[in-house]
């Protein structure tokens, strides 16, 4: 319907009717409804081509019942979460991760354990005037270190059967203790710096237990065989301190 069309059939007065059907009045409201109605008819046309597009793209993705099942399969899986159908994968993922936190704090403790008892046999073997690196592991095999719960380290010395060594007076023994025993055996008092008439830590004796039965003027094959066989270790710093190669040993 044009505008002429529009106006006739408007219920004006007639003298009304005429001053709008004037050429230069009709142009000027043509302009102004022109003004109004266009973008009305530009928005329609937009919204009409985003409907074509989107029915384009629904029956791309089969139609509005594969949407309809979208939704169903979506709505489902909600369902299925809230009446906790997912509790074993959520508990199989938090123990994992429980696990993992647990190994590692028990990597953690070890290697704190390992590093405090070093320290501890460590200090105590020089404070006897002993070499660390030969009588660290001997000490070591005897002691049992635990880490309580307000993380101190606790030590305890084991004897042959592994449980708690007692003293005499009923104590427990200590690592120190443990050291002053090796300090007085023939074979590992070698490990300790000389107090003795015979050159070594231990009390001194008639035979030559407490000799470097590797050196020339104190050679000893019986000896010697014995510490190899039974304390490679020493044997082993023995043999260099006699100026030999422990490999020609099977050291």
């Amino acid at each position: 319907m044009d505008f002429n069309e529009a106006l006739g059939s408007a219920n004006l007065p007639d003298d009304v009717k005429a001053t709008l059907s004037k050429p230069e009045v009709a142009d000027v409201l043509k302009g102004v409804l022109s003004s109004m109605t266009d973008p009305l008819a530009a928005k329609n046309a937009e919204v009409l081509n985003e409907l074509k597009t989107l029915k384009a793209s629904i029956n791309e993705v089969g139609g509005s019942d594969a949407l309809k099942q979208l939704k169903q399969a979506r709505e489902k899986d909600l369902q299925d979460r809230l009446n906790g159908n997912d509790v074993e994968t959520v508990k199989k993922t938090y123990q994992t991760q429980l696990e993992g936190e647990i190994k590692t704090r028990k990597q953690l403790e070890k290697r704190m354990l390992d590093t405090e008892v070093s320290r501890l046999v460590s200090s105590e073997i020089a404070k006897a005037d002993g070499v660390p690196e030969l009588l660290e592991h001997i000490v070591r095999g005897r002691v049992k270190a635990e880490l309580g719960d307000d993380f101190q380290v606790r030590v305890k010395v084991l004897d042959a059967n592994g449980t708690q060594k007692l003293l005499a007076d009923g104590k427990e023994a200590s690592v120190s203790d443990i050291i002053a025993e090796l300090k007085q055996n023939a074979v590992y008092g070698r490990a300790f710096k000389a107090s003795g008439v015979n050159g070594t830590g231990a009390k001194p004796s008639s035979n030559t237990a407490g000799s470097n039965p590797f050196r020339k003027e104190t050679f000893n094959l019986t000896e010697g065989g014995k510490l190899i066989r039974d304390n490679p270790a020493i044997a082993r710093a023995m043999l260099v301190e006699a100026g030999k190669n422990p490999t020609d040993y099977g050291l």
